[in-house]
């Protein structure tokens, strides 16, 4: 959160616990009847006797000696009138008011603080799966890495079958496909196509697979499309953000960090990832 945040919700702090203590004052004036003793009030409105928010805790002072049980009850009035004005505090941080916001250029293109948890990049990380062809093994074997769905048979029922499911898939799709069979009989738009280069799923690198020059963007947005919607909708908007990003990490991460789980990390702090991107 940036200073001004810090600032608005201790002013927003104070303000509550200063409220709340002249209201327990003013209860406890008008249960007295405005007696001469609670002093001259701070404003007087046709009989209605104003007084200082924290009076009480003076008159509980003041009189300890004729009333001692009045000074312990002021203090926890005064814990109460804390932990209130502390809700309310917590309440008005999870806003964020467009008076406060930070301008920024990249401030429509998506919220950055649920990009990191939609799709596949929700808490629980990224799963990749990979078609694999034993070399050894008489007919071809497709499963995926925890062994949840398993196909084995002759390898046209076995491509045939993938092509159907993969075919009567709505969403956008991306494929991995190390023998580059099947993405050619694949007969659908919207599908990123790439071959991992070895056949543990350990190595697919998603971020490697955008090519370079004129179909990077084009890959980019693609991949983000599928990483993204997988859960619900996403807008648009939201996915040319997350292109832009894995473009970012390709070109000026360290080596060991151009991957997805380098750019989760960077997502953890939304307001340091936007700032080092308008300050270039």
């Amino acid at each position: 959160m940036s200073w001004l945040t810090h600032l608005r919700t201790i002013v927003i702090a104070l303000s509550a616990f200063t409220l709340c203590c002249g209201l327990v004052t003013q209860m406890l004036a008008r249960a007295l009847g405005y007696a001469p003793e609670l002093g001259a009030p701070l404003l007087d409105l046709s009989g209605l006797h104003l007084y200082a928010p924290f009076s009480f805790l003076s008159w509980s002072l003041a009189w300890a000696s004729a009333a001692p049980s009045l000074l312990p009850l002021s203090l926890c009035l005064a814990i109460v009138c804390a932990l209130a004005a502390y809700a309310v505090a917590i309440g008005f941080a999870k806003l964020e008011p467009i008076s406060f916001a930070e301008p920024s250029p990249w401030r429509d293109l998506a919220s950055w603080r649920d990009l990191r948890h939609c799709g596949l990049l929700r808490d629980e990380g990224l799963a990749l799966g990979a078609v694999r062809c034993h070399a050894w093994a008489k007919h071809r074997t497709i499963r995926s890495d925890t062994r949840a769905c398993v196909f084995l048979g002759q390898s046209a029922h076995t491509d045939d079958a993938v092509l159907g499911a993969l075919g009567s898939w709505a969403g956008t799709l991306v494929l991995v496909d190390g023998r580059r069979k099947l993405s050619e009989r694949l007969g659908r738009q919207g599908v990123l196509r790439f071959a991992p280069g070895r056949s543990d799923g350990v190595s697919i690198n998603p971020l490697l697979a955008i090519r370079g020059g004129l179909h990077a963007w084009d890959d980019a947005r693609q991949l983000a499309g599928a990483l993204l919607a997988s859960t619900h909708a996403v807008p648009q908007t939201a996915i040319d953000a997350f292109a832009l990003l894995m473009l970012d990490q390709l070109l000026r991460a360290p080596l060991d960090a151009r991957t997805l789980a380098g750019l989760r990390r960077r997502l953890i702090d939304p307001t340091t990832l936007v700032a080092e991107l308008c300050g270039r």
